[in-house]
């Protein structure tokens, strides 16, 4: 089933290039990927999702498939950032969707990015994703696949990186600021030229 996702802010954005996987696991192929977060308090927002997420289940186990996610018997995508280290995601939702396959990638005029760094944790978007059940080795529950991603709006970096005007604006110890251009010319020699 494919609908697009409530915006959110992004996290561990993976779009331009395949990341490897956040478990460790060596046997499994890098992919696409990206979080998108949403307050506690913003879990009205997800209701429409979660109703499509619990079709998707019912499409596969049938009228129990409901308590079976509230139970935790079936794996859930949309889960609590309180059980993640990540200080900055306590007190939010998440959902994680994943491809084998680049997304496309959009800004809020619909102009495609060709500029990774617009793609940062922290970042304000949305996704379009396609939710599947599945059953495997003994894993069970609904997941998703990212199919395109709009960024529709900056947000604070989570990454704590700067842009390069901020990082060499700012100078350090050992390296004074650049010193504006317009000063005096040197001749040949290496010499000032002296003001007539």
């Amino acid at each position: 089933m494919q609908l697009l996702t409530p915006e959110g802010e992004m996290a561990y954005p993976a779009v331009f290039r395949p990341a490897p996987p956040m478990d460790g696991d060596t046997t499994k192929e890098p992919q696409y990927q990206l979080t998108l977060l949403w307050p506690h308090s913003d879990k009205n927002k997800l209701k429409r999702l979660e109703a499509k997420i619990q079709e998707v289940a019912e499409e596969k186990w049938g009228k129990t498939a409901a308590a079976k996610l509230k139970k935790g018997q079936l794996k859930h995508p949309i889960r609590d950032g309180d059980d993640r280290d990540a200080e900055w995601m306590q007190e939010h939702y998440y959902l994680t969707a994943r491809s084998s396959s680049r997304p496309g990638c959009v800004d809020a005029d619909l102009v495609d990015i060709i500029d990774s760094g617009q793609v940062y944790a922290g970042a304000i978007g949305r996704m379009d994703i396609w939710l599947y059940a599945y059953d495997k080795a003994g894993n069970k529950g609904v997941g998703a696949i990212v199919n395109n991603v709009q960024v529709t709006g900056e947000g604070e970096r989570k990454d704590g990186r700067k842009s390069a005007a901020d990082a060499f604006g700012e100078g350090d110890d050992e390296s004074p600021k650049p010193k504006k251009a317009g000063g005096k010319k040197s001749d040949k020699k290496g010499k000032k030229k002296k003001d007539k």
